[in-house]
């Protein structure tokens, strides 16, 4: 694009950047060539819950059609997984230090991601005639794409968070402004951040290019359905596929052996604590498991937390770095008695599902879709919502009490945690739905 056109860009006001990204689009073109094949587009192809259902999906599709992913971070090194290419690498450097300035100073967020347009013509993208879109945020898609790849692909969008519905956060926690349609955003640091207050205008355009769009919707939990439905009545279809796991990876073993394994203590009432960036992470509760290791009087339990960079330990405190097998995983979960999931924000949480199938019940609050998965003192432990610390460690000590005076009652949670995921969560339902999702589409 020439300098003469960017010039003439850069003058106009920055609420017209979305309209500039659609004639923009209109200069492409997408060679059509369905061979029936289907692409995965998610930002990671390992790390995160997103993820993990894309890549497991992928591959069992893989088995009898061709398929492809393509990622903005790939992890795997596996031939049939494809790097997003950034703005930079696509385009020259006028075209793209525009976007870019559209990105920072105009406050539109990935929208200025396009450099997927450069992709069109290449035969993983041009041959699919199914897109499944999982994230699409990360700094790599712009919204406007939709409405451009609608008239040419079969579109499939699974929702693992409320990026779709918001102005720019990938969860609304406490906030309501989304069905106001983000008038004023008082969380501009909450992921995705935005420098400036642009979330009104990110919705309104959001809203509009999927109205524009012939979408089928999934999403994991009835909560996150009945939410993308309030934000846009004028979507119909959208259909509630549950995630699952794999049932017999996360599986329960033997108790004694699993804690030598991580060289945990035989004699304590252990409670996990499992989140990427483990207490630092502030959507999953990283600072309620901080205040309870400090508030915690009861040298009799012993936490457990999964995911920080470094090994840590106190009298009641352990800390060890993530764990990316899923068997050693199982072998953890396994160890332990108790899972502690104190999230601010969750949709339809693996994690849960793993420790419950590994007959591990779980506290959690009533969060998202957590109350979909978890029956109050029947396979797990449910409080109100963003309580408070205090809360969460009298129900803890509640807890304990019940194994120590009623043991064989306590265990029997464990064994209707994993009957409810064998009945429902289990990944062999998951992929029956989706298998016939696209047969249909």
């Amino acid at each position: 694009m020439s300098a003469i056109i960017i010039n003439i860009l850069y003058k106009l006001p920055n609420r017209f950047f979305p309209f500039v990204l659609e004639v923009i689009l209109k200069l492409f073109s997408i060679s059509k060539t369905n061979e029936g094949s289907i692409l995965f587009i998610n930002t990671h192809d390992r790390s995160g819950g997103a993820s993990k259902i894309a890549y497991q999906l992928a591959t069992y599709v893989r088995k009898y059609k061709q398929v492809n992913m393509l990622v903005r971070y790939k992890d795997r090194d596996e031939g049939w997984i494809f790097k997003l290419a950034s703005n930079e690498e696509v385009f020259d450097t006028i075209l793209s230090n525009y976007l870019n300035d559209q990105e920072k100073n105009g406050g539109w967020l990935d929208f200025s991601k396009v450099s997927f347009i450069k992709h069109l013509n290449l035969p993983f993208v041009s041959g699919a005639k199914i897109i499944h879109f999982h994230n699409l945020h990360g700094g790599y898609f712009s919204y406007a794409l939709l409405p451009f790849l609608s008239k040419r692909k079969k579109l499939i969008w699974t929702l693992h968070d409320e990026h779709a519905i918001t102005g720019h956060c990938s969860f609304t926690m406490k906030c309501e402004n989304w069905k106001s349609g983000c008038s004023t955003c008082d969380f501009l640091s909450i992921y995705p951040a935005i420098q400036a207050d642009n979330a009104l205008d990110l919705k309104k355009h959001k809203e509009r290019w999927i109205k524009k769009s012939k979408i089928t919707f999934v999403t994991p939990s009835h909560w996150l359905s009945n939410r993308l439905k309030k934000a846009y009545p004028f979507i119909e279809n959208v259909q509630v596929i549950p995630n699952g796991i794999d049932i017999s990876v996360f599986n329960q073993h033997n108790k004694i052996d699993s804690r030598l394994k991580f060289n945990l203590p035989t004699d304590k009432f252990l409670v996990l604590f499992i989140a990427e960036y483990a207490t630092d992470n502030p959507f999953k509760g990283g600072e309620t498991i901080r205040e309870l290791t400090r508030l915690n009087s009861n040298n009799n339990i012993l936490y457990v937390t999964i995911g920080g960079k470094t090994q840590e330990k106190s009298l009641n405190y352990i800390e060890l770095p993530y764990i990316k097998n899923e068997n050693e995983l199982a072998l953890l979960y396994s160890a332990c008695d108790l899972m502690l999931y104190p999230t601010n924000a969750d949709n339809h949480p693996l994690v849960v599902m793993e420790a419950m199938s590994c007959k591990l019940p779980v506290l959690a609050p009533k969060i998202g879709g957590i109350p979909e998965i978890i029956t109050h003192e029947k396979d797990g432990w449910l409080v109100e919502e963003y309580s408070k610390p205090k809360v969460y460690l009298q129900v803890l000590y509640e807890i304990y009490q019940f194994k120590l005076t009623k043991e064989d009652s306590f265990y029997l949670f464990g064994e209707n945690s994993r009957k409810k995921i064998e009945t429902k969560f289990s990944d062999v339902q998951m992929l029956q739905m989706y298998e016939d999702l696209y047969s249909k589409i």
